[in-house]
């Protein structure tokens, strides 16, 4: 059974690597100029959710509810 600090630790670590492959492919992967402006509004939001993940482990509410 996962504790919840174990499952916040998963969730991570997948947003981590959903954002490091978004940024992969947005660098090395040539994008359809119609779907050019999704894509970037995507990577976009997982980049705000990326800092909002860094600011959770590495900011003030790490450990808050132990």
């Amino acid at each position: 059974m996962l504790t919840k600090r174990k499952m916040r630790l998963v969730i991570g670590v997948f947003v981590a690597f959903i954002f490091g492959g978004l940024l992969t492919a947005l660098m090395f992967v040539d994008l359809p100029v119609g779907n050019a402006d999704i894509v970037k509004v995507l990577v976009g939001f997982a980049g705000g959710a990326f800092v909002m993940l860094v600011s959770f482990y590495f900011g003030d509410s790490d450990g808050k509810d132990e």
